[in-house]
């Protein structure tokens, strides 16, 4: 990952700086230095985190793979062959209506759960509708259309407006991409339009607060130019006769004349903090009004990081693991593992009660069992649910 003090391009300083304000004898450094020193110290923690939380993420990740992946796919397979031996079960004695009903919850509840994880044949489909109140296939028609009622909301909110999802198909990513493609023309294309349509008098608060950020774009272009400037004079490969200064000095300006020409004064900042450095400058010495500049540079730095950290946690690869990331590797693994084990003895559960069904062989011994397996399964699961 790069952080905050990797240089750019093939340019490699010969040893990591330290950025930080130091106060001289006698004196005590301002508020918007120690702001500086604060942030740098966020920045520095947080970089280590994200580099921390997305090794331990993967490592995690292909543990829980590894691990306990299997278990939750086989776990899946034994929920099916109990399906099928409650099926067979309906087939061998015949029961009343009411042990019937509970056999019927305990089948679909039990595949719903399997075909969360695995896709099922069309036996096991036709198996599903046989006792499910509703087909299979309209079950996933139904999940299909809550994500187009979402997307739909999603996008009412954001243009006032109904947007028409029918012509995309949800399971094809080459037409929700051009969707989404369409969306963005549309955005922009609003966007501007309410740009040309809101010309109302402002009001004196907005009036100065647009004033405000007009002075602090003036501030931020003057000071790309003047970090520009300055560095350019220093870095200039005439002004050096060592070949190998001479070649890094040539490295570096390509990277500042780019951050320039892009007026990416963030990586201005981040080429003169390390160029400060590397000529024995001191950070103390900057004035005032370009220390507001990196002190509102590092707080934009700051964000981006907490959002980066908080993304690694919302991943969609790092579900199963997202509630472990946080913990240290030895917490994390142990908690893998007891998960692990949890779902070896379910799959054990599952595979010894489908082989008990099959030595049924009276109607009393069906309604006993059923009865207590329904009470095991679906009643424990509505009182979690309802918790």
């Amino acid at each position: 990952m790069n952080t905050l003090f990797d240089e750019l391009g093939d340019f490699q300083p010969q040893k990591k700086v330290e950025l930080k304000i130091t106060a001289k004898e006698k004196t005590k450094l301002t508020k918007d230095q120690q702001a500086f020193n604060r942030l740098i110290t966020r920045i520095q923690n947080l970089e280590k985190s994200i580099e921390s939380d997305k090794e331990n993420a993967d490592l995690l990740f292909n543990y829980f793979e590894k691990e306990v992946r299997p278990q939750i796919v086989l776990l899946a397979e034994k929920k099916v062959q109990f399906a099928v031996a409650l099926n067979e079960l309906t087939n061998r004695i015949q029961l009343s209506n009411k042990v019937l009903d509970q056999i019927s919850d305990l089948i679909v509840y039990s595949l719903d759960e399997a075909f969360e994880v695995i896709t099922p044949t069309q036996e096991i489909e036709d198996l599903y509708d046989d006792w499910s109140e509703t087909p299979y296939q309209d079950i996933l028609q139904s999940q299909k259309e809550e994500v187009k009622d979402m997307f739909e909301h999603l996008f009412k909110d954001m243009f006032g407006k109904k947007v028409d999802l029918d012509g995309v198909d949800m399971d094809d990513p080459e037409s929700v991409a051009r969707f989404q493609a369409k969306m963005k023309s549309v955005f922009e294309a609003e966007n501007q339009y309410e740009s040309k349509k809101n010309t109302r008098k402002k009001s004196k608060r907005e009036q100065q607060l647009e004033e405000q950020e007009k002075a602090a774009e003036l501030i931020k272009n003057k000071s790309l130019r003047s970090i520009y400037i300055s560095l350019s004079k220093v870095l200039h490969p005439d002004t050096e006769t060592d070949e190998e200064l001479k070649s890094q000095k040539m490295e570096l300006m390509k990277s500042v004349t780019i951050a320039y020409e892009q007026k990416d004064l963030k990586t201005l900042l981040r080429l003169e903090m390390e160029w400060v450095y590397k000529t024995s400058e001191h950070l103390e010495q900057l004035a005032a009004d370009k220390l507001k500049i990196y002190t509102s540079v590092l707080k934009e730095r700051v964000s981006e990081l907490e959002m980066e950290r908080q993304m690694i946690l919302r991943d969609p690869r790092y579900f199963n693991i997202s509630n472990y990331i946080t913990y240290s590797k030895s917490v994390a693994m142990n908690r893998i593992n007891n998960e692990r084990l949890e779902m070896k003895n379910e799959v054990k559960y599952y595979e010894k009660e489908s082989k008990k069904i099959d030595t049924l062989s009276t109607k009393k011994q069906a309604k006993e069992y059923v009865s207590e397996i329904y009470e095991i399964v679906i009643d424990d699961f509505m009182e979690d649910f309802l918790w």
